[in-house]
């Protein structure tokens, strides 16, 4: 189980993953916030059109099956830091309400001090 400390966490804490799909949203374990994070299965720098139209269909999927997170949900696609163009991998967040995610991530996301 990954732990907040790992800076590799966030690919071992998936919240949603559909079979055949290039793309999966993960618990944010770098830095805890209320929102999820699409990546790619094989992550890369860029994504392609097929990866860019999979996250839409997969967020209106996760969305529709658990409606909790749907109120005020945003989407937001990044390649980066906010403060360094262009570096890192290409993920997006999916902000959501702030309890229901707590709720979910207690049981989910394992911290050791």
């Amino acid at each position: 189980m990954a732990t907040a400390r790992s800076h590799n966490a966030t690919s071992e804490v998936i919240a949603y993953k559909e079979d055949r799909q290039p793309v999966q949203l993960v618990y944010d374990t770098w830095t805890p916030r209320p929102h999820f994070i699409a990546v790619q299965c094989v992550q890369q720098q860029d994504a392609n059109a097929t990866e860019l139209q999979a996250t839409y269909e997969m967020i209106g999927r996760f969305l529709s099956t658990y409606p909790k997170y749907d109120e005020n949900a945003i989407l937001s696609f990044h390649r980066g830091k906010w403060y360094q163009k262009h570096t890192g991998k290409w993920h997006a967040h999916l902000c959501v309400p702030k309890q229901p995610y707590l709720d979910e991530a207690k049981t989910k996301v394992v911290q050791f001090a």
